[in-house]
């Protein structure tokens, strides 16, 4: 399951530049905690009343995680400047447009201004590139090391965070990601952000125990700990507890901000827990505000065709593939389509459907749609090509296709 719009965020402990006020450095450091519990809009509330180069900074990481990035260079360049703090703002200008080299000269520039001393620059530095896509890691642990160094080799919360990103960009990384949010945690026990990384990690490598105990750690120290909550019900849906998950999920409704996005997001996890009415109704309010939401306009052809309207589906389902961009259309649009058309009594629509499916499936899915081929197939008293199919698939079948090739 993935429906997560939004790249998760790392808690930045900027280095105010020398004009900064009191006030300015309080508003950040509030904004930056807003960011952090997927409260954007109050986030951006706060920051646009400001006209700071900090402020610019972090309308820029909004704008970066968003994947608005022409906007989060805008922002970016409005903070840099000559001063350390502005040379890490234009790297990170830089770093969003995909222009690795340069972003590499401004961060290095902002390093040798403070000779490698100013443990709060280099961290910067390397939080950008834990929350970048560059997926070679080399040059980000050079900051990491000399971060580590500047700091006596004492462990600091927010640089092991940012260590742990940047390893999770290499594929081979999960291990010394985990390592770092550790260290995270032993440095302060207290630390919130890095018990919801630990969890967030867990769940993805499917360790529900350790999952659910990371991120009830961080609820018990934050309990506003919106993203955790959605991580735990993440892996109550994986361990298929869907009422719990489901709770769990209105829960981080609860915490979170209400925006058309986590209405979205509410409406995915209703339809992935099977309650597909409710689901139908949320996707309709979201596409009230939002007409175009590709993934909401995906939705409602699905839980139309899960309610029984296969007209209204039908319809959807025309709408969807008509104006979605050709790269967001998926295996799983047209097997719907399939389905669709074949409650309609269009089988030869439903089988060149079914076959795009199968064509774009991965291997995993593949066999699942090659099923529902032979399926339409028999429905068609396409015998021969329903006989092929099933002699190939009881090769490595069970008893069902065994079964199946007899009856064929």
């Amino acid at each position: 399951m993935s429906f997560k719009p939004w790249k998760p965020l790392l808690l930045t402990a900027v280095t105010l530049g020398a004009g900064a006020t009191a006030a300015t450095a309080q508003d950040i450091a509030a904004a930056q905690k807003a960011i952090e519990l997927e409260r954007y809009n109050e986030a951006r509330g706060m920051l646009r009343s400001a006209s700071s180069p900090e402020a610019n900074y972090e309308l820029g990481r909004i704008y970066q995680m968003r994947d608005l990035n022409d906007s989060a260079a805008m922002y970016f360049n409005k903070a840099a400047g000559p001063t350390p703090f502005g040379q890490v703002a234009a790297g990170r200008a830089a770093l969003v447009k995909g222009q690795t080299d340069a972003a590499a000269t401004s961060f290095d520039a902002a390093a040798k201004a403070t000779k490698n001393k100013d443990a709060k620059v280099l961290t910067m530095i390397a939080q950008a590139y834990g929350e970048s896509d560059v997926k070679n890691i080399d040059k980000a642990l050079t900051y990491v090391n000399a971060a580590q160094t500047a700091n006596k080799g004492k462990d600091e919360p927010g640089l092991m965070v940012a260590r742990g990103e940047i390893y999770l960009h290499s594929d081979a990384g999960g291990g010394e990601a985990m390592t770092s949010f550790d260290r995270a945690t032993m440095a302060n026990p207290n630390y919130a952000q890095a018990y919801y990384k630990k969890g967030e990690l867990n769940v993805r490598s499917r360790n529900a125990q350790e999952a659910i105990t990371n991120l009830e750690k961080a609820i018990q120290i934050e309990p506003k700990y919106a993203p955790a909550y959605k991580e735990l019900a993440e892996m109550y849906y994986y361990a298929q507890q869907y009422p719990k998950a489901l709770s769990t999920f209105e829960q981080y409704r609860q915490t979170a901000e209400r925006s058309t996005n986590t209405d979205a997001e509410y409406a995915s996890f209703l339809y992935l827990t099977k309650k597909f009415p409710e689901a139908l109704t949320e996707v309709n309010n979201v596409l009230a505000k939002e007409p175009n939401n590709v993934t909401m306009n995906r939705l409602k052809a699905y839980t139309l065709y899960e309610t029984g309207d296969y007209a209204g589906a039908a319809t959807a389902m025309e709408n969807y593939m008509r104006t979605a961009p050709a790269d967001k259309i998926i295996a799983d649009d047209y097997a719907y389509q399939s389905r669709i058309l074949g409650k309609l009594n269009k089988t030869q629509e439903s089988l060149a459907a079914i076959n795009k499916a199968i064509e774009l499936a991965p291997a995993t899915k593949k066999p699942d749609f090659e099923a529902e081929k032979t399926k339409i197939q028999l429905i068609n008293k396409d015998y021969s090509g329903a006989l092929g199919a099933l002699v190939e698939k009881a090769k490595t079948g069970d008893l069902a296709d065994q079964y199946r090739l007899a009856a064929a």
